[in-house]
């Protein structure tokens, strides 16, 4: 798949690969787009070169004869195109434009990977699928033979062009999930936004907690105008119950085909009670490193990881080695975390129940700490439970 915005084309000598520069559009019901020029006509050289404005290039190009244009173009409801291949092509793209756009005009919105001309035959056929990603809507379709890499007697055809409406299911939404248990909210997070940008984003996503326990106790979530910076909503549930939490997309474009999405399960019995519940995919951030906000089963003795993390640069762990207790303190942990350079800090379990874990300031990280609390599990390890609205700098 290739995209582009305000971009020219140039095509590379190894692979033939087709270089873009790439963006990513929000398409919606609407069929909201970003406007994309591509320099068809005039960056797209005969030889699949840039012109480099030479003397001899220029006279290259005015030499050149132009591919004949591909006949009897097709675009089925499915998908499938078809088209009658040319003498002297090297390969073809597709590209979708704007619906009623003049053929001469060179603007377009996607355009496909290279379609390779092979030897002997007269009629491509594939599914435009399988060549690029659109959004669901309507467009104008056009196939542009361009020749061979090196051929410098021949240059690009004009456009053949039909006009295409893209349309399809939506898929079901996937959704991460963390109960916070010192806020007793539920937070979710629709994680499979981008698979809505080539189809429709929905108008909705609709999250059903119900109690197992208790049919009467539904809670329902929805999250509204889904776009890429727009995916994180929330349930207040009832702390002590379990419940099956489920989900399904709701659209009202023209051009997806199941106006609702099917259910998924996002939690099936999920007791929401003292203690924090995440998903291993759900996504937050402390600044430039993550607290943990939850830990299970820490050795209380020997110490080891108050929380292994995925970083942009590298993973790192909070470990811990045992120290003397400090004065209001069961336990107290000296902390070592590598993560761009080494850094240390403190993991303290007071007497109290409470909990602090915090790390100083090294390379680019600020000191921090988080609180929380720990409950000991009576078999000589803990868990520990953090509070995410407790981190603070220090």
């Amino acid at each position: 798949m290739k995209q582009t915005k305000k971009w020219a084309l140039a095509v590379t000598v190894s692979g033939m690969a087709l270089v873009l520069c790439s963006c990513s559009t929000a398409a919606s019901n609407a069929n909201r787009y970003f406007t994309s020029v591509g320099a068809i006509a005039t960056n797209l050289m005969n030889s699949g070169k840039v012109s480099n404005g030479s003397t001899a290039s220029a006279a290259s190009e005015n030499t050149a004869a132009a591919l004949p244009t591909p006949g009897d173009f097709t675009m089925s409801e499915d998908g499938t195109y078809s088209f009658t291949g040319v003498d002297g092509a090297g390969y073809y793209l597709l590209y979708f434009c704007e619906p009623g756009a003049d053929p001469s005009d060179d603007s377009f919105i996607y355009t496909s990977e290279p379609i390779n001309a092979v030897s002997g035959t007269t009629t491509y056929t594939g599914s435009y699928l399988d060549v690029m990603q659109a959004a669901y809507g309507e467009y104008q379709a056009r196939v542009v033979a361009f020749p061979a890499v090196g051929d410098t007697t021949s240059s690009m055809s004009s456009p053949a062009c039909v006009d295409f409406i893209a349309e399809g299911e939506q898929s079901l939404p996937t959704l991460e999930y963390f109960w916070d248990s010192f806020s007793d909210t539920l937070n979710l997070q629709l994680s499979n936004v981008g698979t809505y940008t080539y189809e429709a984003y929905p108008k909705e996503v609709e999250v059903v907690c119900t109690n197992v326990n208790d049919d009467a106790d539904v809670v329902t979530a929805t999250l509204e105008n889904v776009a890429t910076d727009n995916i994180d909503f929330s349930a207040a549930l009832t702390k002590g119950e379990t419940y099956k939490i489920s989900a399904h997309s709701i659209s009202d474009s023209n051009y997806v085909t199941n106006k609702v999405s099917g259910d998924t399960l996002v939690a099936d019995n999920m007791t929401v009670g003292d203690v924090n519940v995440l998903s291993s995919a759900y996504a937050y951030s402390h600044g430039s490193v993550n607290f943990p906000l939850l830990t299970e089963n820490f050795d209380l003795v020997n110490g080891g990881s108050a929380g292994d993390m995925h970083g942009v640069i590298s993973d790192y762990s909070y470990d811990c080695t045992p120290t003397a207790a400090t004065p209001g303190s069961a336990y107290s942990y000296d902390v070592s975390i590598y993560y761009a350079d080494q850094g240390d800090g403190k993991l303290e379990l007071h007497e109290d129940g409470t909990a602090t874990l915090s790390h100083g300031q090294w390379a680019f990280i600020r000191a921090a700490h988080i609180d929380g609390v720990w409950i000991d599990n009576g078999d000589g390890t803990a868990t520990l439970n953090f509070n995410t609205s407790s981190v603070a700098s220090d």
